[in-house]
């Protein structure tokens, strides 16, 4: 979180506050990936989620929030089932009639 705070006050250097995005693209992306994530280093139950967290507290609190927003939504996404599975419960729960269908697609 240190790092990330130093490389983000780095006003006039634009490659050291850019650091904090790439190194949570490369998190995003290790965790999205079944071949990387098998083979890490870093622990699933805690490596990826204090990774992601240092970056985010890191981020200015007063000023707007770029990343927070990415991450999360990439974390909530990547944890939903697969768009096939959705329509098959909804439609099996009757939740979803074929003129909805275009709400997931």
């Amino acid at each position: 979180q240190k790092i990330c705070t130093v490389c983000y006050t780095k006003v006039d250097e634009d490659d050291l506050r850019l650091l904090p995005s790439k190194w949570s693209e490369r998190l995003l992306h290790e965790i999205s990936s079944t071949e990387v994530v098998r083979d890490s280093t870093l622990r699933r139950s805690a490596g990826y989620g204090l990774g992601n967290l240092s970056i985010l507290r890191a981020e200015e609190s007063n000023g707007p929030r770029f990343l927070f927003p990415h991450v999360l939504s990439s974390i909530i996404r990547l944890s939903l089932p697969s768009l096939s599975i959705m329509k098959k419960y909804l439609n099996r729960w009757h939740l979803l009639s074929n003129s909805e269908m275009f709400i997931f697609t």
